[in-house]
């Protein structure tokens, strides 16, 4: 991070598999169409990619990362399939 160029890496800390990307993104109810998703991907990358945007970012340390749809569904199930290990490895419950 170049807000703490001397904090060292969880890798170098002991943690080489260890990493948390903190991201988000847009979801829809199941069922909408096609073409619907897909404008929504292109106007959602178009402000991703906006200079003022980018700037404001960059001052508190976020990098966009935009991707399409079936891109974003890609990275979401394997969030999903990371954590989901982690919970069940750790044995966490919700009560």
């Amino acid at each position: 991070m170049p807000a703490l160029p001397s904090a060292p890496t969880t890798a170098e800390s002991g943690m080489p598999e260890l990493e948390v990307i903190t991201w988000c993104g847009l979801f829809v109810p199941a069922g909408v169409r096609p073409e619907i998703v897909a404008r929504l991907g292109t106007e959602m990358n178009r402000i991703w990619r906006a200079p003022e945007l980018r700037r404001a970012l960059a001052r508190v340390e976020i990098e966009p990362a935009p991707s399409s749809p079936p891109e974003f569904a890609v990275s979401f199930r394997k969030e999903v399939a990371k954590w989901a290990h982690v919970i069940r490895d750790a044995d966490i419950r919700v009560e």
